[in-house]
C-alpha cells in the first residue's frame, strides 16, 4: 500500500479545489521550469463545481500544489485543456513554476547590473515578471519542501563565510542583451563564481530562487534499497534503472589561448586536459572500455589568456560533461520517508543511501554509496501515490568558478 498522504491544489484567491484525482510535479535542481500537471473532474455537488471551476481558472493565474502541508510548487497555468468523453468530462491544467517566466522570457536590458552583489542583481533581474523574489540557499528550500519548517520559512540561514563573501561580490556585467534570457543570465552569473541555479516556491507563495552548491558533504538522510534474502527482493524500490552515457563526454579537451589572430591557433597556446574519471573504477563502476576511444573536444577561449587559465577551462568542460554520465532512478511507494521518528517529504539537493543487490557491477559487487537527489517525481490518484527520484554519485557534480580564467 502506498503512504497516505494530503494534496492540496490551490488557486490564487485561495480557493482550494477538492475535485481533483491527478497531479504530477516534476522538480529538478539542473534546471528551472518544474513542469507540474492536475486533472479536476466534472461535479455538481462537491465545493469547487464545474461551473465554479470554468469561473476561476484563468491562463496565467497562479497554483499552488502541497503535500502534506508543505509547498512542492508555485507555478503558472500555461495550457488548459477541456477533455470530454462518454464517460464524462474533465479539466486538465498544466504549466511551470513561476522560474519558467525568467526560462521563455528575455531580460530587461536596461536594468543595470554592474556593482550589485550577486543576490541584489538576480533579484534586479527577475523584478520585471512581478514575482516577489526571494533569493536563499538549499537549506532553506529544504524546509519549506520537506514539510519540516515550523511556523513557516523563507529566512535563508548563513551557510559560512565562503557563501556570504560570494553573494556580496559585485557583478561586473554591466546589463542585460536584448534579446538575452532572463535564466540563462543568471545561471551564468552563478556559476562563473561557482553555484548553481535552481527554483523552488517560497513561504510567501513567490518564487524562490536558490543559489547554493550540491551538498555532497551532508549526511545520508533517506534510504533507497532493494536486497534479495533466499531469492526474495525485499526493500522500498518499486522499479530502478542504472543509467550511463559517454555521449557528449570528452577523453580530452585542447584549449587555445586567446593570443593568437582571428581563428587560428598555436599548439604552444594549447593547454590538454584529460578526463581521468572515466578510467577511475569508483566512477565508472567498471563499465567503460579501457583504453576509451578518443573523444576530442577543441575550444579556443576569449577568455583565457594564460596556460593555467586554459587548464581551469578545460577541467570545467570535462566536470560539466560529467555530470550527466552515471544517474540512478527509482520508484518508492509515498512522497517521504520516516526520518528519525518524523515523517519527512523528499526534498532535492538531499544525501540518501543506494543499495540495490540487482544492480551489480562487472565483479558482481552491488550497488551500494551515497547519492544525491537532484530530481523528483511526485505523482498520485485515485490509485495511490509513488515518487520517481534520480539520484547521482557524490562529488559527480562540479562547478568550477570561471572568474579564475
Amino acid at each position: 500500500m502506498s503512504t497516505a498522504h494530503v494534496v492540496t491544489v490551490t488557486l490564487s484567491d485561495g480557493t482550494e479545489v477538492d475535485v481533483f484525482d491527478k497531479y504530477i510535479i516534476s522538480l529538478d535542481m539542473m534546471r528551472a521550469g518544474n513542469a507540474w500537471t492536475v486533472e479536476m473532474w466534472r461535479s455538481s455537488t462537491r465545493d469547487t463545481t464545474w461551473p465554479v471551476l470554468r469561473r476561476l481558472l484563468k491562463l496565467g493565474e497562479n497554483v499552488t500544489v502541497s503535500i502534506d502541508g508543505a509547498a512542492q510548487v508555485t507555478g503558472r497555468i500555461e495550457t488548459f485543456d477541456t477533455l470530454v468523453e462518454r464517460k464524462g468530462a474533465s479539466m486538465v491544467i498544466s504549466g511551470r513554476d513561476l522560474g519558467g517566466m525568467a526560462m521563455s522570457w528575455d531580460a530587461d536590458p536596461t536594468i543595470r547590473l554592474r556593482g550589485l552583489s550577486l543576490s541584489d542583481a538576480l533579484t534586479a533581474l527577475f523584478a520585471p515578471f512581478g514575482v516577489p523574489v526571494l533569493v536563499t540557499d538549499a537549506a532553506a528550500a529544504r524546509i519549506v519542501q520537506s514539510g519540516t519548517n515550523q511556523g513557516g520559512a523563507g529566512r535563508a540561514p548563513t551557510r559560512g563565510v565562503r557563501h556570504a563573501a560570494t553573494r556580496a561580490q559585485p557583478i561586473d556585467r554591466s546589463h542585460p542583451r536584448a534579446g538575452e534570457r532572463a535564466w540563462s543570465l543568471g545561471e551564468e552569473m552563478c556559476r562563473r563564481v561557482g553555484f548553481l541555479l535552481w527554483t523552488a516556491p517560497s513561504a510567501n507563495g513567490g518564487l524562490a530562487v536558490v543559489v547554493d552548491v550540491p551538498a555532497f558533504t551532508t549526511p545520508d538522510v533517506f534510504t533507497f534499497t532493494r536486497r534479495i534474502e533466499d531469492g526474495e527482493a525485499t526493500g522500498n524500490i518499486l522499479r530502478s534503472a542504472e543509467k550511463f552515457s559517454i555521449k557528449e563526454i570528452p577523453t580530452e579537451v585542447s584549449v587555445y589561448t586567446g593570443t593568437t589572430r582571428g581563428d587560428l591557433v598555436s599548439n604552444r597556446s594549447r593547454s590538454q586536459t584529460f578526463n581521468v574519471a572515466l578510467e577511475t573504477a569508483a566512477v565508472s563502476r567498471g563499465f567503460v572500455a579501457s583504453p576509451m576511444p578518443a573523444q576530442v573536444r577543441h575550444v579556443k577561449s576569449a577568455r583565457s589568456r594564460t596556460l593555467a587559465a586554459s587548464a581551469q577551462e578545460g577541467s570545467r568542460v570535462i566536470s560539466e560533461a560529467m555530470a550527466g554520465f552515471r544517474r540512478y532512478e527509482c520508484t518508492v511507494q509515498g512522497h517521504g520517508q520516516t526520518v528519525a521518528g518524523s515523517p519527512r517529504l523528499y526534498a532535492l539537493n538531499t544525501m540518501s543511501r543506494v543499495r540495490d543487490d540487482l544492480t551489480t557491477a562487472p565483479d558482481g559487487s552491488p550497488l551500494d554509496e551515497s547519492m544525491l537527489l537532484t530530481t523528483l517525481t511526485f505523482s498520485g490518484g485515485r490509485e495511490g501515490c509513488t515518487t520517481s527520484a534520480v539520484l547521482v554519485p557524490r562529488d559527480s557534480i562540479v562547478v568550477i568558478p570561471q572568474e579564475a580564467a
